[in-house]
């Protein structure tokens, strides 16, 4: 019987997926303290039940950490088991981790929220763009921008 490998998500790792993993840095905000991982093929998942953050996928507290990634192409930020991206009452959250990054991170990248599944692969869309990481945070920020804003970056 050939039974396939799969993530927390019911998604097929493979070595694409494996290889994705491994390219970006993640990270999560628990508390109010900011944790990054890099090079590791663990999702977010593995990595929280690793770390006794969560105790599976269906533990409440998962659907409420606002965690993400960053690559050369981008930052990017959702928080739950559908990767939502951030609302306005998380605007306190995410300017802790904006702090943070801009620690990590010298390019002024693109920071993206939430993420949609492209039907086609398994990659990944930003479902909004929020803006470049040196502009943010912006005093009245709103998490409504569109993905077809990101010409005015």
């Amino acid at each position: 019987m050939n039974t396939l490998n799969r993530d927390a998500y019911g998604n097929i790792v493979n070595d694409e997926m494996k290889n994705f993993h491994k390219s970006r840095t993640m990270f999560a905000l628990i508390g109010e303290q900011v944790f990054h991982k890099e090079n590791s093929e663990d999702s977010h998942v593995d990595w929280f039940i690793k770390e006794d953050w969560i105790k599976d996928i269906n533990d409440p507290t998962f659907e409420a950490i606002i965690r993400g990634y960053f690559n050369p192409f981008g930052i990017f930020f959702y928080k739950g088991i559908g990767f939502y991206g951030l609302q306005d009452n998380d605007f306190v959250s995410f300017n802790i981790c904006i702090t943070y990054l801009k620690t990590l991170i010298q390019d002024n990248l693109p920071v993206y929220s939430g993420l949609n599944s492209c039907s086609e692969s398994s990659a990944y869309i930003p479902k909004a763009i929020l803006g470049r990481l040196y502009n943010l945070p912006q005093e009245k920020f709103k998490f409504g921008l569109t993905v077809n804003n990101i010409a005015l970056l």
